[in-house]
């Protein structure tokens, strides 16, 4: 594995952002129950500004003197992704003169960051600014958040690099979201010098940000680039997890590298990061693409006896692989055993046995499959017609092509 010295990136998951937004929410008022969110819930969508200040009404005086209240209402609508909510409860609180504190516009900007609605969690960023609400570090980390789910990568530099001047502190959280940003948006040199900057301002990557710079590479064909960080991880005291180990796997399939997407997979219980179909499902498609349909097939039984779960994607790229050498028999062998493991037969399932059978010369199957489609309710593709056609026009069976 090729190992490099410069600094790693991460790639931010969603989820960090707001547990850091929700969990001091939590631990405050976990206690306290909320009728009058049920009440929120149940309004049909979209609901109004007097609907929401109507059921809000009730709790004005407890909100007045215990503004932490509206903090369970808050952190539900997140929980719900219901951000014009949020933002309606936040105009019903500053009408009524009920105190607005930093935590409630974090809370109503990581529901937006969970709903992707990137625009309005800018627009409640900006909006701090006319109250006394100042943002804070979570609140920029949850505004890059919502920019990253909405692939707005430059907003998300934007705002990173304006949180110096509005004298709020840059954390592995706020670069995290940065740089999944730039992956998402296929700026992965972009990700990489982000990370690599961390260090000057004394900001130490974790794991979440060398994941998303792994991504980052992953999503521009820079697998070993990938491998470079995975590889510098353990001289930055950082363990790598499933989720380094799969993006690292990820761009060495979508590379070609079969060969070292195997070594990956079987280097993770090595290493404390065990395997999962995410992983697993990679590699056989990287076996797939090479047309190692040996190793692809070895890869479905180990997962058994791994206690790995193989889903459809595990069974469609397989049945891929049998396609590609044209091993028909065990692409039916395959489709045959999918409800056995209780997995749904989809479009793509189809049309790689089609495909197969093709490939083996078997115009009566394809046609087979292909007729029998609508009958459970699967939709015919472009892909499935023309395989079955091609099956018939290389068995001389014009008539059935046409």
């Amino acid at each position: 594995m090729p190992r490099c010295g410069s600094a790693a990136v991460q790639r931010h998951s969603q989820g960090e952002t707001s547990r850091h937004v929700g969990s001091r929410a939590d631990d405050q008022t976990s206690s306290i129950s909320s009728p009058v969110l049920q009440q929120l819930l149940a309004l049909q969508r979209p609901a109004n500004q007097d609907e929401v200040s109507q059921i809000l009404s009730a709790e004005l005086c407890s909100w007045r003197g215990n503004p932490r209240l509206a903090t369970v209402v808050l952190n539900g609508l997140a929980r719900h992704r219901l951000p014009c909510m949020a933002r309606q409860l936040l105009t019903f609180m500053l009408g009524s003169h009920v105190e607005t504190n930093t935590f409630h516009y974090n809370m109503a900007i990581s529901a937006c960051g969970k709903a992707g609605q990137w625009q309005l969690a800018l627009s409640l960023l900006g909006s701090m600014l006319d109250t006394s609400a100042a943002p804070d570090t979570i609140s920029y980390s949850a505004a890059i958040s919502a920019c990253e789910k909405g692939r707005q990568w430059q907003l998300a530099l934007c705002l990173l690099s304006s949180m110096p001047a509005r004298r709020v502190s840059r954390n592995e959280i706020s670069f995290s979201a940065s740089i999944s940003a730039c992956g998402k948006g296929g700026q992965w040199q972009q990700a990489l010098n982000l990370l690599s900057s961390m260090s000057d301002i004394r900001i130490i990557p974790n794991v979440i940000c060398y994941n998303a710079a792994i991504s980052a590479c992953e999503k521009g064909g820079q697998w070993q680039l990938a491998l470079c960080l995975l590889s510098s991880m353990p001289d930055m005291k950082v363990a790598a997890d499933e989720i380094s180990y799969n993006a690292a796997v990820s761009a060495c399939e979508k590379s070609g590298q079969w060969q070292m997407a195997l070594s990956l997979l079987s280097s993770m219980p090595g290493v404390s990061a065990r395997p999962d179909e995410i992983s697993h499902n990679a590699a056989i498609t990287a076996c797939e693409k090479a047309g190692q349909w040996c190793q692809a097939m070895h890869l479905v039984s180990s997962m058994s006896a791994s206690r790995i779960l193989p889903n459809e994607v595990t069974y469609n790229s397989a049945i891929s692989a049998c396609k590609r050498v044209a091993r028909w028999q065990l692409a039916l062998s395959l489709l045959s055993s999918m409800p056995v493991m209780r997995l749904v037969r989809n479009e793509v399932t189809y049309s790689v046995v089609i495909s197969a059978c093709e490939k083996g010369g078997q115009w009566q199957l394809a046609l087979s499959f292909l007729s029998s489609m609508p009958h459970i309710r699967i939709a015919r593709d472009e892909i499935s017609c023309n395989a079955a056609i091609s099956a018939c026009e290389k068995g001389g069976q014009w008539e059935h092509a046409l």
